[in-house]
């Protein structure tokens, strides 16, 4: 779970932290899933060899049908075939079948408040309680969900929610009140912005971090030349 105001730096971390996963692996061996509904903050990774279906999703219905499809047919495909081969561990399944390697699978969802407003009460509960099963259950096959937030309200960040999510970040947020829901403490208001952050760990541990900055033309040049080298290979 990640919240911050504008201007906190929260995009700028998100897309770091997906350049730094695409550094880590190459096409093929990383899979991303990239919900965008405001249409600006991610547009530059479309046509990543790392994206499902090649493109950043924007549309309300495809992210929902996008998420369900991981949830709902992914997520029990990878469970049969870790049941098939007697292990619970992707890592030791990926070393014993090569050839049916399970990458991991990163979805990110950008401005999840605005994602949910646009649904009916009852479209987003359902959407809602197939997130969860994807954030409870999926982790053991290999499937990461990242929930970013501009406006961390209780309606949006429910208790479910939260309780789904036990690795949070901070960055500076409007009030204590909004510090509060994301970290169940207070102190977030009071961050500096541009990066300046709360890392909440699963332990509960919270640690103050400065997110690293790379400004959008460096990013899609970094990009480009990530994609040239691991082509290149």
């Amino acid at each position: 779970l990640v919240a911050g105001a504008t201007g906190s730096g929260k995009s700028v971390f998100l897309r770091s932290l997906l350049l730094s996963l695409m550094t880590q692996y190459p096409p093929g061996k990383l899979d991303v899933l990239i919900v965008d509904p405001k249409r600006t903050d991610f547009t530059f990774f479309n046509g990543a060899p790392y994206l499902r279906g090649s493109k950043v999703i924007v549309e309300r219905n495809e992210a929902r049908d996008a998420l369900l499809e991981l949830v709902r047919s992914e997520m029990p495909r990878r469970q049969d075939l870790l049941a098939k081969a007697r292990t619970t561990k992707v890592k030791l399944f990926n070393q014993r079948y090569p050839a049916e390697a399970l990458p991991p699978i990163v979805a990110l969802i950008d401005e999840y408040a605005l994602l949910v407003s646009m649904m009916s009460k009852k479209e987003r509960d359902s959407f809602e309680q197939d997130l969860m099963i994807l954030a409870s259950a999926a982790r053991s096959v290999s499937i990461h969900l990242v929930l970013a937030t501009q406006r961390p309200s209780a309606d949006i960040v429910t208790s479910t929610l939260k309780a789904n999510l036990p690795t949070r970040i901070a960055f500076r947020v409007a009030s204590s009140t909004n510090s509060s829901i994301v970290l169940d403490s207070t102190g977030a208001e009071n961050l500096l912005g541009r990066g300046d952050m709360l890392f909440q760990q699963q332990s509960g541990e919270i640690v103050r971090l400065q997110a690293p900055f790379m400004d959008e033309e460096q990013m899609q040049i970094y990009l480009a030349a990530l994609v040239a080298a691991h082509t290149a290979r």
